[in-house]
């Protein structure tokens, strides 16, 4: 068992813990939260499935408990499971609609993310609803859990989902026409971007040289991917010089030649790859960056231009996160730099990275 908290200084770590359960081998995934709303569905269903991949996914057997207590489930991330393949829906207090309010006597509380796999069972439980803000920048502290024999017994999931309604459409317009507007409390509001001038924050490289840094003491770095035109397959991601510190090389001859420095094990889920290449590019055409070579498409890797790549370092190696530059993701890992003035410039451009 692991807890794990996280606030605005540690941006995305719930997401990660719930990333960190994806396996192709999952035979059933069970969530029973008390809120449910679009952006943290959105956000959660995309990682996963890009974790699994979607036929994986697909395959999954999935059960959603949620509720409609205060109005605060948004009525659209029930259609947005309902329509997920291979899962069903379900509400708790669907009968306050009948009686034509949204104030439970006994409120659904639970927030409760369970795998199971191959006769074991994972788990992420503590205080985060299935909303944008809980996974990303709101105070949660969660208890990771995995692989365990038997940490839910049926007959207690059976107790907890007997109490619950199948959704559907007269409840989806019950509970549209009782739901305050605007809804009572805007769980899933995106953070402010802090905003960041390149010209105001120094080079990363100057910064290692200077020995002001030193990027192997940190878990997470993130990298403003750009257009991506290097290479062919757009995958080919320019990183500053002495990135390779981050991921455990002590590379430091930038010459004028091609060096390659290493391989970095990089993961995506289930998937690893040992063979994706860091090298240094000094030939005087170059702009003097490291480039990292990440999976393609065709080998299971995301889309990359106009991201922020994200590596989170862990036992197996680093996990690679991706998220639209101006996701609530992706402002909030930057934000979290800022704030602790670890924001960088790559080199002579405009790019942005930063450390967590």
């Amino acid at each position: 068992m692991e807890l794990v908290v996280q606030d605005e200084s540690t941006p995305g770590v719930v997401l990660d813990a719930l990333l960190s359960l994806a396996s192709q081998t999952i035979d059933q995934l069970r969530i029973a939260v008390a809120y449910t709303t679009v952006g943290g569905s959105q956000l959660l269903l995309s990682q996963w499935r890009q974790r699994v991949g979607a036929a994986a996914w697909h395959a999954i057997p999935k059960v959603l408990l949620t509720s409609v207590d205060f109005g605060l489930t948004d009525p659209e991330a029930l259609v947005l499971w309902a329509q997920e393949p291979n899962t069903r829906v379900r509400l708790a207090n669907a009968h306050l609609l009948a009686r034509g309010h949204l104030r439970p006597s006994n409120a659904f509380h639970s927030k409760l993310y369970l795998l199971d796999h191959q006769g074991h069972q994972s788990c992420v439980v503590g205080s985060a609803n299935l909303s944008r803000r809980a996974m990303t920048v709101n105070t949660e502290i969660v208890a990771v859990s995995r692989g365990t024999a038997a940490l839910m017994p049926q007959p207690e999931w059976d107790r907890l989902e007997a109490a619950t309604t199948p959704f559907d459409d007269q409840l989806l317009q019950q509970y549209r026409g009782l739901r305050p507007q605007p809804p009572p409390h805007q769980a899933d509001d995106p953070p402010a971007p802090v905003a960041i001038q390149p010209g105001a924050v120094p080079a990363f490289p100057d910064e290692v040289d200077a020995g002001r840094l030193n990027p192997a003491a940190f878990d997470r770095f993130w990298v403003e991917a750009g257009s991506m035109t290097t290479g062919g397959s757009r995958n080919i991601l320019e990183v500053p010089r002495h990135a390779n510190r981050f991921f455990g090389f002590a590379f430091n001859n930038y010459a004028g030649q091609h060096v390659v420095i290493g391989h970095p094990v990089l993961t995506l889920g289930p998937r690893h790859w040992n063979d994706r290449q860091l090298a240094w590019h000094g030939a005087p055409r170059m702009n003097k960056m490291e480039r990292l070579t990440l999976p393609t498409a065709a080998q299971g890797g995301p889309s990359y231009p106009n991201t922020a790549v994200l590596f989170r370092r862990h036992a197996g190696g680093f996990e690679i996160e991706v998220a639209d530059w101006n996701s609530p993701l992706a402002v909030a890992c930057r934000n979290a730099s800022a704030a602790a003035r670890r924001v960088y410039r790559l080199g002579r451009g405009s790019r942005l990275c930063g450390l967590l």
